[in-house]
């Protein structure tokens, strides 16, 4: 082996990139600190998802489904949304394919109220996560400084969008205009940069919008010293004890007094100086604007035409994948589909190509579940056949993984032969009437209650098995040889053996001698 040269399999490097925990983040400090200001901005460039409760809601009520409609019917009577339904979206979202890919940025807990889970178990929540935080951002800022900087907050009602002091008061923007002025030591592009910013502010900041502007009631300053107060009564003692058991160099702790963008681009220059390494992104290689390509064209041309579309860096193409042509989806999922050019896709280096704008979708949040071994795979369906009480059940559930998911998609897509079983959807099968041994396999395993309807066909008598619509079915059990219903099952099962009436091998001996002796002339 070369010492001078890297010897590193470029499989097992996108490997361990797939398996590594994508970075998360979570910000604390006390309300009105900047917490889901700096949130929104490092979620943006860090391409990690946000959790805010606010933006939770928004997202919720915006979508128009059924938990946002809900969601939407509480305030319009106005009613506040209860603190279990926030948490269990919280949650949900923690929980989402997407965060398992990009990582997330938690602004919003721990939360000062305890209607639904006091502080301490917050913490513990937080903590028991599967993606814990990596990096704790404490903002600290004075009592006094933080109720000054509240008071000057102005907030517009429709958007939502809070604004500074610096932002809407004419005298504080002159001032801050001179100083940038007699400041003679930042450069030509600094300087271009900040004119930028400053025009798009005065864009955004239109005087129709200015008069507009509310001062919200949380930070009048007799409130906001309230909250402060609230805030180091209940939550700060926890936080430091949380603080203190993290890793000294993922904590990272920033001063309130700066304004966003000061605390933003400290936490960049942080990472940067650490190494962190951002999560891989789906990129899209052709929009929706752009030429389609023919769905007849050659897997080759196809190849050669993705490969130089919107590379990372000159010289650097796209790579073709294990996969070719075939969708990563639809593979994962038992299917060989053939991936069209307008959902292609380039990850790590390689094309991707999908089928459907469904498949685009569910690969672009998380690509991992997709791209890791064993796939790509072809699939295998099975097919398990046999006379009555022959152990198609046992062998069905038994210990080979894809055995019996593969018995249930060729019950659900296939058809029966003869002496086939058909697989009902919900995992029991169909026609059971005469094998005792699966008709209590299946009343274990769903514990639903299944009604039977009998119907005449010409000469030849069907019984179907369906659940009722009115009844739930429960969650379903593991099922082992120690389970009460199955030893139950066995022993019936023994005795039924037992009352077998089985000729002694002497009897059949004898019968056979007399059937060869009188077929023998004399």
């Amino acid at each position: 082996m070369n010492t001078y040269v890297d010897n590193l399999i470029e499989d097992e490097a996108e490997i361990e990139l797939l398996l590594a925990k994508p970075t998360c983040f979570i910000i604390i400090g006390k309300p009105g600190v900047g917490k889901s200001t700096l949130a929104t901005k490092l979620a943006q460039s860090w391409k990690c998802v946000l959790i805010d409760d606010t933006e939770l809601l928004n997202q919720h009520i915006n979508d128009q489904r059924a938990q946002g409609v809900e969601l939407l019917e509480i305030l319009n009577e106005g009613k506040s949304i209860s603190e279990e339904m926030v948490v269990q979206l919280i949650l949900d979202r923690l929980k989402s394919p997407e965060v398992e890919h990009y990582g997330y940025v938690l602004s919003c807990l721990p939360s000062m109220s305890e209607e639904y889970l006091k502080i301490l178990e917050q913490i513990e929540f937080i903590k028991n996560l599967r993606l814990a935080p990596d990096f704790i951002i404490n903002i600290k800022c004075a009592d006094r400084d933080l109720i000054h900087r509240l008071a000057g907050q102005r907030q517009h009602p429709l958007t939502g969008r809070v604004f500074l002091r610096e932002q809407w008061d004419p005298v504080k923007k002159e001032t801050t205009k001179k100083r940038n002025e007699t400041d003679e030591d930042e450069g030509e592009e600094e300087e271009g940069e900040l004119e930028e910013a400053e025009e798009v502010e005065e864009r955004e900041l239109q005087k129709d919008m200015i008069t507009q502007l509310v001062r919200a009631q949380e930070n009048f300053p007799e409130n906001a010293y309230r909250r402060v107060l609230l805030y180091k009564d209940t939550i700060l003692r926890p936080l430091e004890d949380y603080m203190a058991d993290h890793a000294s160099l993922h904590l990272f702790e920033l001063d309130g007094n700066k304004n966003p963008e000061e605390l933003f681009m400290s936490v960049l220059f942080r990472l940067e100086s650490m190494a962190v390494r951002r999560v891989a992104v789906p990129l899209r290689l052709l929009q929706i604007d752009e030429e389609e390509l023919p769905d007849e064209i050659d897997t080759e041309e196809l190849l050669r035409t993705m490969s130089s579309s919107k590379t990372v860096a000159p010289g650097f193409r796209w790579r073709r994948s294990r996969w070719c042509r075939a969708c990563p989806v639809a593979l994962k999922e038992g299917k060989i589909i053939k991936g069209k050019p307008e959902f292609s896709v380039g990850f790590m280096d390689k094309i991707y190509i999908l089928s459907s704008q469904e498949a685009l979708g569910r690969f672009m949040l998380n690509p991992r579940r997709y791209l890791l071994p064993p796939m790509p795979r072809p699939p295998c369906k099975v097919s398990v056949i046999g006379p009555p009480c022959a152990g198609k059940s046992t062998l069905r559930t038994g210990g080979h993984g894809g055995l019996d998911e593969a018995s249930h998609r060729q019950g659900q897509t296939g058809h029966a032969g003869e002496g086939q079983e058909r697989l009902h959807p919900h995992g029991y099968r169909e026609g059971q009437g005469q094998d005792g041994t699966g008709r209590h396999h299946g009343s274990i395993n769903m514990r639903s209650n299944i009604s039977e309807e009998e119907s005449d066909d010409n000469d030849s008598a069907t019984s179907t098995t369906h659940s009722s619509s009115e009844q739930t079915e429960e969650v379903m059990m593991e099922v082992t040889e120690e389970h009460p219903d199955v030893q139950a099952i066995v022993e019936e099962a023994l005795k039924e053996a037992e009352q077998v009436v089985t000729p002694p091998l002497w009897t059949c001996m004898q019968r056979c001698w007399r059937i060869t002796s009188e077929s023998i002339p004399d």
